[in-house]
């Protein structure tokens, strides 16, 4: 769901029209909310979530010694997270995962 500037919010792309519709096909498929456990699972499968979450509790514990208890906010733990979330999903993950969309999207767009 990603957002642009400018004036491509008046006027859609076509990828972003491509975009809105195959999400709007996977989830009135099912496959939408498949594909979302399917990657939650193996985040756990593989320990990222715990590794993440450890990660969470150190920015917390950091953030509460540097500047109190009162500094630590969710928009403050997420600006720091999220890029070390990001960055450390591992790519054989990324790699099935993006493997199980692009089945999926070929399945709900149909023959051409």
């Amino acid at each position: 769901e990603g957002r642009m500037g400018g004036e491509a919010e008046a006027e859609p792309s076509a990828s972003a029209s491509l975009y809105q519709e195959l999400t709007d096909r996977l989830q009135e498929s099912g496959q939408r909310d498949k594909l979302k456990q399917a990657f939650k699972d193996r985040l756990i499968e593989c320990g990222w979530r715990d590794e993440v979450s450890a990660k969470c509790r150190e920015i917390v514990r950091d953030l509460a010694e540097k500047e109190g208890t009162d500094a630590v906010t969710v928009s403050g733990i997420s600006e720091e997270l999220f890029p070390i979330a990001l960055q450390t999903v591992p790519d054989h993950v990324k790699a099935e995962i993006l493997a199980k969309i692009r089945s999926a999207i070929l399945d709900v767009k149909g023959p051409q």
